[in-house]
């Protein structure tokens, strides 16, 4: 748990800046804040040890969207492989019915963007657990929402190539990605 204030500045806290205005990534009720009009991003180092004793990597979190994205939206969270982000998880409001929003994800490989997006319209205030999973031995990444425990209803996946060991794990706070915590 942590303590209201900056995510980096908690007593013990993992989490580093990376870029923007130091401090504004701001925990609130043990609820990270990422507000559209701050600029801080904030990442958590990862043990190489996830990926070379595990077939799979798992990154999960309860997300609730306080405020719309803009239609094209942003992205939020990041793998990272030092300071490239192959991987990136985006809030957008495009295609998703009125006052609602939905997820998608992105593979950067080489000069190619691969991108899928969950057809499922989200509605706002209300707690949804996000699901990360990175698969070594297939090379791919796969995003839903729902119990990580559970056959998810729906899910979407991309390859990534070249099997990287992901140094960090990082949300963002920019312009676009509307009130998230």
């Amino acid at each position: 748990l942590y303590q209201d204030g900056p995510v980096t500045q908690g007593h013990g806290s993992p989490w580093i800046s990376s870029s923007g205005t130091s401090g504004s990534a701001i925990v609130t009720n043990n609820s990270l804040e990422l507000i559209d009009s701050r600029s801080e991003d904030v990442r958590i180092s990862l043990s190489p040890a996830i990926f070379t004793n595990h077939t799979s990597a798992f990154f999960s979190f309860h997300l609730i969207v306080r405020e719309l994205p803009s239609k094209g939206g942003t992205y939020f969270a990041l793998l990272l492989k030092g300071n490239a982000s192959p991987i990136k998880l985006f809030v957008s409001t495009t295609n998703a019915i009125s006052n609602h929003f939905r997820l998608s994800l992105s593979v950067t490989s080489g000069s190619d963007i691969l991108e899928k997006e969950l057809v499922t319209d989200l509605p706002l205030q209300t707690k949804t657990r996000v699901v990360l999973q990175y698969n070594l031995s297939e090379g791919k990444i796969r995003l839903w929402q729902g119990n990580e425990t559970e056959k998810p209803d729906e899910l979407c996946e991309l390859v990534v190539e070249g099997n990287p060991v992901f140094t960090h794990f990082g949300f963002r706070q920019n312009t676009g990605i509307g009130s998230l915590e």
